[in-house]
């Protein structure tokens, strides 16, 4: 790949802004990335800042769906032995209170899991991930 404005000169990386092939003479490096020289830094920046908030954003985020979870557990959890309770005066209330129970409590355990996450990236693989 060429430069996109020297089209003689090889292209040492993309802009992360524009997506153009840069030459080293306009290839401005910035922390996390690569942008046109005086032209794409202050976006590049801004990309960057985002991208390290939304980050942190989405690590709030977890602690906070992994807190509603063990809500969700010790809520179902009231509601089976609510049920449980009921049977002995209403067995159609009482089942229904257990069900409610357990698929809330089945919900907030399934929240639990890695998979009911959001991927952080981390400073080690964002590092590595610089490198490739």
């Amino acid at each position: 790949m060429k430069c996109f404005r020297h089209h003689t000169e090889d292209a040492v990386g993309i802009c992360k802004s524009c997506g153009k092939g840069l030459c080293h003479k306009c290839a401005a490096e910035l922390t996390d990335g690569i942008a046109c020289k005086d032209s794409c830094e202050t976006r590049v920046n801004l990309i960057n800042k985002t991208l390290d908030n939304n980050q942190r954003v989405v690590s709030v985020t977890n602690k906070q769906m992994k807190n509603m979870a063990f809500v969700g557990v010790v809520l179902g959890l009231l509601f089976a032995i609510l049920g449980i309770v009921l049977l002995q005066t209403s067995t159609v209330n009482g089942s229904i209170f257990i069900i409610i129970g357990i698929v809330i409590t089945v919900s907030g355990i399934l929240r639990l899991t890695k998979k009911a996450q959001y991927p952080v990236i981390s400073a080690d693989n964002k590092e590595h991930h610089h490198k490739k």
